[in-house]
């Protein structure tokens, strides 16, 4: 498997002392054991705690793993209709703050409106599917055209592609230059 490909099911691993250069590898069933084990002896808060138990892994490390795959009380499925009108209670106070952008949004803040889902979830639910200023529908050859230009200038960092495309999210782009690169 590729490097950049292991990144996509990985996670980031240090191994032996912090000197020594990383690598990705996937969690294994033990480690996932050794962190069940760990959020259960210390809470799911204490991760510097946590990581002493899981050799290799850090901090943030674990608290990503538990977050995303493991912890039984985050729902990973559908978002429900609830749960969407939830997050748009949640977000508009937010957007109403001047000093508040849809960039630096408060979203483990947020999360605490809508059960069982992370700021993460919540961050990912609004800009891909809520959040009224993202356009959604066919892209116009106006918009192809820029994504052009911000491959060029930016390569596949899509955060900064679609910055250079209104309306559009990171997400939205790498799809498109996907779908453009297919056609060829």
């Amino acid at each position: 498997m590729s490097q950049s490909k292991k990144g996509v099911f990985s996670v980031f691993k240090q191994e032996g002392n912090s000197r020594q250069a990383p690598f990705y590898c996937r969690w294994t069933e033990e480690e996932d054991k050794l962190l069940f084990e760990a959020v259960d002896l210390h809470g799911p808060h204490k991760w510097s705690l946590i990581a002493r138990h899981i050799p290799g892994r850090t901090p943030v490390q674990c608290s990503t793993r538990w977050l995303g795959a493991l912890n039984p009380h985050v729902h990973k499925g559908r978002w429900s209709k609830e749960e969407d009108e939830a997050l748009t209670s949640a977000v508009k106070p937010h957007l109403k703050d001047a000093s508040m952008t849809e960039d630096n949004l408060p979203w483990s803040r947020i999360a605490q409106y809508i059960p069982n889902r992370t700021g993460i979830q919540c961050q990912a639910r609004w800009t891909e599917a809520l959040d009224p200023s993202v356009r959604k529908g066919r892209w116009r050859k106006e918009e192809d055209d820029m994504l052009k230009i911000g491959v060029e200038r930016f390569g596949c960092c899509w955060i900064r592609v679609a910055g250079s495309i209104p309306g559009r999210t990171q997400r939205q782009c790498r799809t498109r230059w996907n779908q453009i690169q297919s056609k060829r």
